[in-house]
């Protein structure tokens, strides 16, 4: 007979370590998608001056266009952490599929001893009941 416990609680600890890691990048996504946020309604506070020379039109351009860059990377970042997401919920769903196995062959494995147990306690009893009878005979 063998003994699954200490494998099942290696998967156990696995899978808490991927819902943690799932925790994790789900509060990074939020991050980030705060910061894009933040950086359109930065984008929102310009206003494009009545009067002034070009050079202040230009750098409220540049500036923009920065600000538009930063949210354009943050979104790519945003991508790569919703397929790292996903990755980790396909890895924790092939983990629990595992686990359940384990476990259930574990409750096979804890069956078969517990009925050894009773079996060979029967015997026992009976190997005494059997030398209490053969006593009394004599």
């Amino acid at each position: 007979m063998r003994d699954f416990s200490a494998l099942l609680k290696i998967k156990k600890e696995e899978l808490k370590g991927l819902e943690i890691e799932i925790q994790r990048e789900n509060q990074k996504r939020d991050s980030v998608k705060e910061d894009i946020e933040n950086l359109y309604t930065e984008i929102s506070k310009f206003s494009l001056p009545k009067s002034g020379n070009i050079s202040e039109i230009n750098a409220l351009k540049e500036s923009v266009y920065l600000l538009n860059e930063e949210i354009k990377r943050k979104k790519d970042f945003l991508k790569e952490i919703d397929l790292k997401i996903e990755k980790l919920k396909e890895d924790y769903q092939e983990l629990s599929v595992e686990y359940e196995k384990i476990k259930y062959l574990n409750e096979v494995e804890e069956k078969k001893r517990k009925e050894a147990k009773e079996e060979k306690e029967r015997k026992e009893l009976d190997d005494i009941a059997s030398i209490l009878f053969a006593r009394r005979e004599r």
